[in-house]
């Protein structure tokens, strides 16, 4: 494939596309090597994991209409050696976890030699206080499988249940956040993130100046990774939707979504760390655990 074709197939990437990438990128998955828009001419696949010789596809619903190609199709893929699984979009949207999950099991069964937890679930003591995962069935046949209980296709509802309550702080962009375009400048998201993080905390009853004082303890950035999708501009009602993906002895991982009404304008994947007043990593306190497990 050339690079210009490679460009223009990624730039015209779906939300949910780009948001199991950010998923899977990097190895990310259990150290699982994916690439994405992969030629196996004359087609060109989502995601690709040569080492489980796996295959990810991500359909909208136009693929309910093409059944019969799409058999066509995974056949070929097939009689390559390789194993094909589909999810529609509104799947990987509303269940995202669900969707690793499902491709997880499914490397574990092609013999990939990866570790079997996710990399970004609670330890077993915090899951139990979350709430339960849905269960996503990768679909072996042309047609992707829809949630358990829902509605087929990309555009069945959404449920009204999040598999995991996202904390939701509104923001309003103002002539300071923006750049000489007009447009929020790409720093500025980080510290509304920042801000929705610490009112995260502020509606469990943790306030980090009462941590400092009554526990000698600070919750610092140790790692911070963002995907620009989209731009906001001057005046936009944005919101940051805040989730906790993991919770271990000494830090915490949150997946942060900023949006548009329903569109995506970027995600931030980031890793927050507690120290003492010295720099030393601790465990964080029980408090803040249990803040976290309900919010």
């Amino acid at each position: 494939m050339s690079i210009a074709r490679a460009r223009e197939l990624r730039a015209s990437s779906t939300d949910a596309e780009r948001l199991l990438w950010l998923k899977l990128r990097d190895r990310r998955l259990v150290g699982a090597k994916f690439r994405r828009q992969v030629e196996f001419p004359p087609y060109t696949v989502d995601f690709c994991c040569f080492e489980a010789k796996l295959i990810v596809e991500v359909d909208g619903s136009q693929h309910a209409e093409r059944a019969k190609q799409d058999a066509v199709r995974t056949r070929r893929l097939e009689g390559d050696g390789f194993s094909v699984i589909r999810f529609w979009n509104n799947d990987v949207l509303t269940n995202t976890n669900g969707v690793l999950e499902a491709i997880l099991t499914e490397l574990n069964q092609r013999g990939a030699p990866f570790v079997t937890p996710l990399p970004r679930t609670r330890p077993e003591p915090e899951r139990a206080k979350a709430q339960p995962r849905r269960r996503v069935m990768a679909a072996r046949s042309s047609v992707p499988s829809p949630l358990v209980g829902e509605g087929q296709g990309e555009g069945a509802p959404a449920s009204g249940t999040s598999t995991q309550p996202a904390h939701v702080h509104p923001i309003r962009v103002y002539f300071e956040d923006t750049d000489a375009g007009g447009m929020v400048y790409y720093a500025n998201y980080l510290k509304f993130a920042e801000r929705a993080r610490t009112e995260m905390l502020r509606a469990g009853g943790i306030n980090h100046a009462e941590m400092v004082a009554q526990d000698g303890l600070m919750l610092v950035v140790r790692r911070c990774t963002a995907e620009y999708h989209r731009s906001a501009r001057l005046d936009d009602e944005l919101a940051v939707e805040t989730r906790v993906s993991a919770l271990a002895g000494a830090s915490i991982l949150l997946d942060q979504v900023v949006r548009r009404g329903s569109e995506v304008l970027v995600e931030i994947t980031v890793t927050i760390a507690c120290v003492t007043k010295e720099g030393r990593a601790t465990r964080l306190p029980e408090r803040l655990r249990a803040a976290i497990a309900i919010n």
